[in-house]
């Protein structure tokens, strides 16, 4: 498997953690993310992955069909048209994955629908993976779940008590007059806190 395979299959992997465990892994990469939004400036984060990572959109199809092929079909057939359990899948590494499907045959056409979802310790997992991933094959990485990284950024907005703290305090000096430099705020708007 190539380094562009592997980091797609990542991402794939990634957008299906729960958001909580994904949030969680990018908390594992913050320094990491804010180096590589820090590194790209102000060109469009789709710009830049078109530039390093061609193809992106067809690497990560694959990549689901991938982990679509690694399912565990006949089991799952066994215990009924429809339901949900955990299987461990090998994508060269092994990963728990919670598995929702449901079968149905339309005019002698069978048609399959999954959804799945990594579970369990795949948090720790992915983690390890990534952090093998060479510097540049993480920036790809980070560009491809730029959307994921939006919600991180929001989430950290709205709980992360340094940066709550920072932007109340900004507020209130406004408010009463004072002038507060942008440059003292730079972190507030990052999806990764203070810059380095």
């Amino acid at each position: 498997m190539d380094w562009r395979q592997k980091v797609a299959l990542l991402a794939v992997l990634v957008e299906s953690l729960p958001e909580q465990e994904r949030f969680a892994l990018f908390d594992r990469f913050r320094s990491d993310i804010g180096s590589f939004f820090e590194s790209i400036g102000d060109k469009p984060t789709r710009r830049w992955l078109r530039e390093n990572f061609p193809f992106a959109q067809a690497f990560l199809k694959k990549a689901r069909i991938l982990v679509a092929a690694k399912l565990p079909v006949g089991a799952m057939a066994e215990k009924g048209t429809e339901g949900t359990d955990n299987f461990t899948v090998s994508l060269g590494f092994k990963v728990p994955l919670r598995v929702e499907w449901k079968f149905s045959v339309d005019g002698g056409k069978a048609t399959m629908r999954f959804r799945w979802q990594v579970e369990g310790g795949g948090v720790d997992l992915l983690a390890e993976a990534i952090g093998k991933l060479p510097v540049e094959a993480r920036k790809c990485l980070w560009a491809l779940l730029d959307d994921l990284l939006a919600d991180y950024e929001d989430y950290l907005l709205a709980t992360e008590p340094t940066l709550l703290n920072r932007r109340q305090e900004a507020y209130k000096r406004i408010e009463r007059g004072e002038f507060v430099r942008l440059e003292e705020l730079s972190d507030v708007g990052s999806p990764v806190g203070p810059r380095g």
